[in-house]
């Protein structure tokens, strides 16, 4: 028996099995990983158990589910899959993570709502970081082209990266990456702990996620207070965009395009409705969102660092 050779497999095993020249079994592995057998997602068999395990939770009150290294999976699994779960619960909406992946072709090809938008979480943080703004706006070019067909999952921080506050130690910046990411289209996410400034590097090998996923204090009274600058600037960002629904898929427009000075405009779909924002990185880092009167700001924000 030559090594590797497919023991038993049929279109209906839910793992593939393969045995050497000396008889010893082995089995798929998910990216790797020994703990973690792989599926075989051509079996008929692995579609219903998934099907099944999510519309279980979601006739329990999940309201969506997010798809973890959703692009190591067939696009073919997920369009098979998720419209079963939708024919039960119409308003499911499905999330895949995707890190380097052509986004538009994933989500037509899988069917999920929405992916998470990586580029645009790093063009956020290295461009403040750097000081280029150019970074930024070719990038935002990209994320204009993707809403075009879907709405991304935007974030500047999630459980699997370094946390922003490490990676903009500047405090004043740190405040602008906050303003991106409420003022351009997407569905923004807030990462625990970001809306405090809460610190820590993501590390590799095993444990190297613990420090960016710390446990939350039982109360508020036991939050550290360093944060609340962070706090307030978030609930009046989120404020804003709450109120505006249309922003949602808004695109953005540059108006001025330096290394260190960007200002645009974001724009509803139908024209009904714009902000202008304007950030600056000399002297001192600041930012401003203007409405209709371009000369009185809807919010300034200047964070002076203690």
């Amino acid at each position: 028996m030559k090594a590797g050779k497919p023991v038993g497999h049929d279109s209906d095993d839910m793992f593939s099995f393969s045995a050497a020249q000396d008889g010893t079994l082995d089995y798929a592995k998910f990216e790797g990983h020994a703990i973690l057998p792989a599926f075989n997602h051509d079996a008929p068999r692995v579609a219903a158990l998934v099907t099944d395990v999510m519309t279980h939770w979601m006739r329990r009150g999940v309201d969506a589910w997010r798809l973890d290294a959703a692009t190591t999976v067939p696009t073919s699994f997920w369009a098979t899959v998720l419209p079963r779960v939708r024919r039960e619960i119409p308003d499911a909406w499905f999330m895949g993570e995707a890190i380097q992946s052509d986004y538009p072709q994933f989500v037509h090809d899988s069917t999920v709502d929405t992916v998470t938008q990586y580029e645009l979480w790093k063009a956020i943080w290295s461009s403040l970081k750097d000081g280029n703004f150019f970074e930024l706006d070719w990038c935002l070019k990209r994320h204009d082209a993707f809403l075009d067909t879907f709405i991304p999952q935007t974030f500047i921080g999630n459980h699997d990266v370094t946390r922003i506050a490490s990676q903009i130690q500047d405090e004043e910046k740190l405040a602008l990456a906050a303003v991106i990411l409420f003022t351009v289209g997407g569905t923004p996410s807030v990462y625990y702990g970001d809306e405090r400034a809460m610190s820590g590097d993501k590390t590799d090998g095993v444990g190297g996620d613990d420090i960016v996923r710390p446990e939350y204090p039982e109360t508020p009274e036991n939050l550290a207070s360093d944060g609340e600058w962070m706090y307030r600037l978030t609930g009046q960002l989120a404020a804003i965009r709450s109120s505006r629904p249309w922003m949602i898929d808004a695109t953005t427009e540059p108006t001025l395009l330096e290394n260190r000075h960007y200002a645009y405009d974001v724009k509803a779909r139908d024209g009904s409705a714009k902000l202008h924002v304007d950030m600056n990185l000399d002297e001192t880092p600041h930012a401003d969102i203007y409405e209709e009167d371009i000369n009185k700001a809807l919010l300034h924000i200047e964070h002076h660092a203690s």
